[in-house]
């Protein structure tokens, strides 16, 4: 008589074979091959899902292609043209700097003939208009590096024009709604004996970065170089990045000089060397001139502080104007 199967599951064995493979066969095989399939899609996954397979580049316009056909650099830029657009052939441009509204380019020229001025360009819509000499700014001196703050009020360059600390300093100019003026050198904090160039203001304009080769200080000390006035070639070193942190206070307020020192140190110091006034366009003659009209002024000054127009051959009602010029005299002596 046969047997009775078990009723328990589990209980006995199940010998089934399909095409000659055991049951147990078969789970081995299912094993084995979801195994297989997991680590040859992992390695698949690691071979071809890499970001230079998939990533694109597009302008979100008319351009879109896969990183693994394109060279990088042919994506980003196009080949290099000669802008012709307000530009001759025979301009010498050089450092430009653009403000961040697209509206205002500044640029260096004529460093090669051994005199570096700023020139300024405005953008009509179409075409970069006319350079414009800015005559504010530049002198018998370099003026060079431009560099604009992040709104493009500011304006500071490198100059190694008298007035600074000595060297190359940097300056700033206002932007004063038709041209920049009123250039004023960095204080202390920034320039020194040594050379300062090519500033870098922070978008956001609280950190100027700047290069100096002033001496670099020694582990654990520190080195006082804005008092540094012997021997300055001797202990230039190579040019490494600074910056001064202006969170603190609005720029202008911090970087300036007060204008009645700058003038007095311009006059009494730099103008004392005959060669350095005479680069700037004045002589020993021309300021014996200015000094004797100052003398004058001084000796018409009324006991109230005005000028009296009427007292010397002038129009009476203008006193006003007359004062304001005259104390505009006193201001640009310095």
């Amino acid at each position: 008589m046969s047997q009775p199967q078990s009723a328990v599951p589990g209980e006995g064995k199940d010998h089934r074979v399909i095409l000659g493979v055991s049951r147990r066969l078969r789970f081995r095989i299912y094993l084995w091959s979801a195994v297989a399939f997991v680590v040859g899609f992992l390695v698949w996954a690691l071979v071809y899902l890499q970001p230079q397979r998939w990533y694109k580049y597009t302008d979100q316009v008319a351009f879109e292609q896969v990183g693994r056909d394109v060279k990088l650099g042919f994506v980003l830029w196009d080949e290099a043209e000669p802008v012709d657009s307000g530009f001759s052939r025979e301009e010498e441009v050089g450092q430009p700097v653009i403000s961040s509204d697209g509206a205002r380019m500044i640029h260096v020229s004529g460093e090669a003939d051994g005199n570096a001025n700023l020139f300024l360009r405005l953008w009509d819509g179409t075409h970069w208009g006319e350079a414009r000499a800015m005559r504010a700014l530049n002198s018998s001196f370099h003026e060079t590096a431009p560099a604009l703050s992040g709104d493009g009020e500011l304006l500071y360059f490198a100059s190694d024009r008298p007035g600074g600390r000595g060297g190359y300093d940097l300056w700033v100019a206002k932007w004063d709604g038709a041209e920049y003026a009123w250039p004023l050198p960095l204080t202390g904090r920034v320039n020194t004996a040594f050379d300062e160039i090519d500033p870098a203001p922070s978008p956001d304009s609280l950190v100027l970065y700047f290069a100096s080769n002033r001496p670099r200080p020694e582990a654990g000390k520190t080195v006082t170089v804005t008092g540094v006035l012997e021997n300055v070639e001797e202990l230039k070193s190579d040019y490494d990045l600074y910056s001064a942190d202006l969170a603190s206070e609005t720029p202008f307020d911090l970087i300036v000089e007060r204008r009645l020192s700058m003038l007095y140190s311009l006059r009494e110091g730099a103008l004392a060397d005959p060669e350095v006034m005479r680069k700037l366009g004045g002589s020993t003659n021309s300021e014996s001139a200015v000094d004797k009209g100052l003398a004058y002024l001084a000796r018409t000054q009324e006991t109230n502080g005005r000028w009296d127009i009427r007292k010397h051959g002038g129009q009476g009602g203008h006193d006003v104007a007359a004062t304001a010029f005259a104390l505009l005299a006193f201001y640009g002596r310095g």
